[in-house]
């Protein structure tokens, strides 16, 4: 009897943990799509969000890399692309000890980046 519990815990726990994000989400900026990809092992349930079920749903039926282009999901990729880029580049911290002057070292690294991106991005494709 013990075993069978502690096998159902997890799943219990796991269900719990993932849906407290859509409520805060939607309790935060109730207008926005969540777009959070589920667990490729996720089931629906009447308990979770509404949103949660519905890309749920959306997956099933049309699989999940069609959900991500639906619900324009590379737009995420592209922004931590920007991120890691300037980081990169730039570094990982400010060398600016004042606000406005971070501001301003912002603006001259974006500039930096814009210019490079001008001049030309890698041709990338997807391999195998």
């Amino acid at each position: 009897m013990n075993a069978k519990l502690c096998a159902a815990q997890p799943f219990r726990h796991r269900l719990e943990a993932e849906t407290p994000i859509y409520e805060a989400v939607i309790e935060h900026s109730p207008h926005v799509d969540v777009v959070i990809p589920p667990r490729a092992n996720a089931i629906e349930n009447e308990k979770a969000a509404p949103m949660r079920n519905r890309n749920l749903q959306e997956i099933k039926a049309n699989g999940r890399m069609a959900w991500q282009k639906n619900r324009q999901y590379g737009r995420r990729n592209l922004s931590e692309l920007a991120m890691l880029r300037y980081q990169k580049i730039l570094g990982d911290s400010m060398h600016a000890r004042d606000f406005g002057r971070q501001k301003q070292e912002a603006m001259i690294g974006c500039g930096v980046l814009n210019k490079m991106t001008s001049l030309g991005m890698p041709a990338s494709y997807r391999s195998a």
